[in-house]
């Protein structure tokens, strides 16, 4: 028993050291960091400063590919520890996954609006319940509960393509972010796959390019958080230019 519970107060404190090592970099450039593979990475937590709602789009994106990126390692460390079943990490992990969430949840109301606040996050807890059932399936190696799981992710991502489609008033495409939210969540369905099989080093391999899909999604939220450009409209030269010759009519921005 001393020993479980010196281990969870070992994860916790890893916890507090990641917090503030990324609490600082939130506003820098967006280059997403390569994750590590050390102990310390089984669990991070959702740290920097709040943005504020009339903020520039450089800090909202930052804020969405550090929150995106965490959630990338958050779901990995979870459905991993459900895979070899431990539950210490199991518990530590999925309470910072929905510690991400909630701190997700909270920059897509900044970036929009309450109301879709309202539509992103039991759309978002879904995926996440979605994905835990399906490492589930993994370490029992049911194969019915996992096609199931794979079919229920598979339709999280054309409803979070139809929602972001919908939110940006079409500056994202739909097909888009459909495609974008595949790419993260095959690749966390493949590192379970790959886990489970005892292949690490496909499953580690999977890891770096899943978190580096999740960070750069961050990038599209922000996009379709900002408002669109006005369209340019086109006007002739006065006329008196136009009655000596064709050739002097020019657009111009008006």
């Amino acid at each position: 028993m001393r020993s479980r519970t010196g281990l969870v107060a070992l994860v916790i404190y890893l916890l507090a050291g990641v917090a503030a090592c990324t609490s600082g970099s939130a506003g820098r450039s967006s280059a997403p960091a390569a994750p590590t593979t050390t102990a310390a990475d089984h669990a991070t937590h959702p740290s920097g400063a709040p943005v504020a709602a009339n903020a520039s789009p450089t800090p909202l994106r930052a804020q969405f590919e550090q929150l995106l990126g965490e959630h990338a390692l958050l779901a990995m460390r979870l459905t991993r520890s459900q895979v070899s079943k431990t539950s210490d990490f199991e518990h530590v992990a999925e309470a910072s996954l929905q510690q991400n969430s909630d701190a997700l949840s909270q920059l897509v109301e900044t970036a929009y609006d309450d109301t879709q606040r309202g539509r992103f996050q039991p759309l978002w807890q879904g995926y996440v319940s979605d994905l835990s059932t399906y490492a589930s399936a993994a370490a029992s190696q049911d194969a019915s509960a996992k096609q199931q799981a794979r079919a229920d992710l598979m339709a999280y991502c054309d409803d979070y393509g139809s929602w972001l489609a919908t939110t940006s008033n079409g500056q994202v495409q739909a097909d888009d972010a459909v495609r974008a939210a595949r790419s993260r969540v095959l690749g966390l369905m493949r590192q379970v796959d790959a886990y489970a099989a005892r292949d690490y080093g496909r499953a580690y391999k999977l890891e770096r390019d899943t978190y580096q899909a999740a960070f750069t999604a961050g990038a599209t939220l922000t996009k379709a958080a900002s408002p669109p450009r006005p369209q340019p409209s086109w006007t002739p030269r006065p006329s008196s230019c136009a009655r000596r010759s064709p050739c002097c009519w020019a657009s111009t921005w008006s």
